[in-house]
């Protein structure tokens, strides 16, 4: 018959070495063992198993296996492979009539099997070049060499090894080997020559250093991992080009807000894309990992394999001025709003540098969106200027990573969809109205939404509650992920924050605090929902009064100023508005101001739901609490 086999030089392992394999399909025969010759001219022989008792590849009733692997290579001084003329030799034997006894006990210390045996034929098998191997058991499969067999001249023969037994657990089957034919590919002591047994090739190999590129888009918030390495190799004349297996691997920055899992893309093209729409990349430090199985075909069934490996870095850099930017529109609106309230004149002032900020944003947005950052920079800087003309501190320290929003679809795409800047009542608008990167404002709150991977999400607002001037303001803490209330009859607190000790440090500071609530269910705001200021005795309820109960749908919005008087007392102004399904806007308690109170220091800002008098129901949700501190 013709004998299949392969054979695959590992050249990327230490040490380097060869694997071979009986690829035959075996059809009626009982038992095949093989050995194995490697030979390299000019180095000589370096693997040569003589052994039938303990031979190399057993593949047809697998109580071995179909290949040996790892045998050692010659190598030069660099442990790389040594080049050259090998040849490959398989030596079959097929055994035609194995004797075969299940395995009754086994003794370890004294290294015997007890097997099954009415006839006694293991003990006349024992001996000579007869072959014995386990197969079938727990732990004990391999071939042995009988040093004595010994039948009980009833039922069972103790077979005494010259090898350790590595279990005491008794199952499997013990098998002599008797009546064989053997193939070679010269027909050496008598054998059946076959000449497939034998292969001989030039086999080399020349260390391949990998070529990766790594770039990063922010206008389609993705990175791009190319592999242009070479992966053809010239082996004594001939060429030949490697089939390729690769894996990629995009390792997020460390300085994500929380901890990002590596993104694993197995079976990859030579470029690879991660990020777009809905997989939005981050900013900071990014490192791809690439690891490629290549194999190259040299004929014969003889394969080379090394994995070509490459490391590489990718400093996202996105939007680092918008991130800036960001503080510095938020703090100057925050601004003109309270001086629309407390000095009309200074706030129309003030307008100019408003309008000026908003034609050089939308500027900066159209710069940003055709991809000419020069000019974007440019009008990041005017904006800069603006706002720190206008007294308001300007300045980003973050070294936090950040999302990167793509402004168009995909990096194959030919149609360019720039930011836009939306108007309306609802709040917030539907999902299906804008893109990615668009700006929302409701022109009754004055809330400012973003669109960012499908969903509008709150910014700020521009319209703001009576203020005094103020030279800095910074934003201490924002919530705006949505927050509901059990469905329970028990006080619970679904949203908090506490104002660090020292915060109200001079006469004149002041925290304005905002928050945001929807209506989920019909309830009694007066009687169910409150802001509390303070903790213990020292503190503040403010809640509606008179307008229950509300309908599904309506929005609440809660905000107050807390101004240091003194060392030991604040004021609070507050006030309350609602937003109906119907678009109709409520004020309640406009501008209330409460009279001096002593109030806790650390300062705590809860929003309370009392179920025990709203019912037990699920029926608020809280899209924000928001804290802004102002130094005067």
């Amino acid at each position: 018959m013709a004998y299949t086999w392969r054979a695959d030089f590992n050249v990327d392992e230490s040490p380097v070495s060869l694997d071979i394999q009986d690829t035959t399909t075996y059809v009626d025969e009982k038992v095949i063992l093989g050995l194995l010759k490697c030979t390299l001219t000019g180095y000589g022989v370096f693997y040569n198993n003589t052994s039938w008792k303990t031979p190399d590849i057993q593949p047809y009733n697998n109580a071995i296996s179909d290949t040996k692997i790892d045998i050692p290579l010659p190598i030069d001084v660099d442990d790389y492979m040594l080049g050259g003329s090998y040849t490959l030799e398989y030596k079959v034997r097929v055994y035609s009539n194995p004797t075969t006894a299940a395995i009754n006990t086994i003794t370890q210390a004294t290294k015997t099997f007890n097997v099954v045996d009415g006839t006694g034929a293991f003990a006349t098998l024992a001996g000579g070049n007869n072959v014995f191997y386990v197969a079938g058991s727990t732990a004990n499969n391999r071939g042995y060499t009988v040093a004595s067999a010994t039948w009980d001249t009833i039922n069972s023969t103790d077979i005494v090894v010259n090898e350790t037994i590595p279990s005491a657990v008794a199952d499997g089957n013990f098998t002599a080997l008797n009546t064989y034919t053997e193939y070679t590919w010269d027909g050496a002591g008598g054998s059946t020559i076959d000449t497939t047994l034998k292969k001989t090739l030039y086999v080399s190999y020349s260390p391949i250093t990998s070529d990766v590129d790594v770039s990063a888009s922010c206008v389609y918030s993705q990175i791009t991992a190319t592999d242009n390495t070479s992966y053809t190799i010239t082996i004594n004349g001939s060429t030949f080009v490697g089939t390729s297996s690769r894996t990629y691997i995009f390792r997020p920055p460390t300085t994500t807000p929380t901890v990002q899992a590596d993104i694993t893309r197995a079976a990859a093209a030579a470029v690879e894309v991660y990020g777009g729409v809905g997989t939005e990349i981050w900013t900071r430090h990014w490192r791809i990992l690439m690891s490629n199985s290549v194999q190259w075909s040299l004929g014969s069934d003889v394969y080379l394999n090394a994995i070509i490996s490459a490391d590489e870095d990718c400093n996202v850099v996105c939007d680092d001025c918008e991130c800036q930017l960001f503080n510095c529109i938020e703090a100057l609106f925050v601004r003109f709003a309270e001086l629309r309230t407390t000095n009309p004149t200074q706030a129309n002032l003030l307008d100019n540098k408003v309008r000026l900020v908003q034609m050089y944003m939308q500027l900066y947005n159209a710069a940003k969106n055709c991809g000419n950052t020069t000019k974007q920079q440019e009008y990041c800087d005017l904006i800069v200027d603006i706002i720190n003309d206008a007294q308001c501190t300007c300045e980003s320290t973050s070294t936090t990573s950040v999302r990167v929003y793509a402004t168009r679809g995909t990096s194959s795409s030919s149609t360019v969809t720039g930011a836009q800047i939306l108007y309306g009542t609802s709040l917030p608008p539907s999902n299906s109205v804008g893109s990615n990167g668009d700006t929302y404002i409701n022109t009754t709150l004055g809330y400012v939404y973003k669109k960012t991977a499908g969903s509008w999400v709150y910014q700020l607002t521009i319209i703001g509650a009576a203020g005094s001037t103020a030279v800095t303001s910074k934003i201490l803490y924002n919530d705006n992920t949505a927050t509901q209330n059990a469905a329970s009859a028990s006080t619970q607190t679904i949203k908090t924050y506490t104002l660090p000790a020292g915060t109200l440090a001079t006469d004149g500071s002041e925290v304005y605090v905002e928050t945001l609530l929807l209506v989920a269910a019909t309830i009694e705001l007066e009687n169910g929902t409150a802001i509390i200021f303070g903790s213990s005795g020292a503190s503040i309820l403010l809640y509606s009064d008179g307008l229950t109960p509300f309908m599904v749908g309506t929005y609440v919005k809660w905000w107050a100023r807390i101004v240091r008087v003194d060392a030991t007392n604040q004021k609070i102004y507050s006030g309350i508005e609602y937003l109906l399904p119907s678009g109709s806007k409520i004020i309640d308690y406009p501008g209330y101001v409460s009279a001096t109170e002593t109030l806790a220091n650390p300062l705590a800002i809860n929003i309370n739901i009392d179920k025990a008098l709203a019912g037990g129901v699920a029926d608020v949700i809280a899209y924000q609490l928001r804290v802004t501190h102002t130094i005067k």
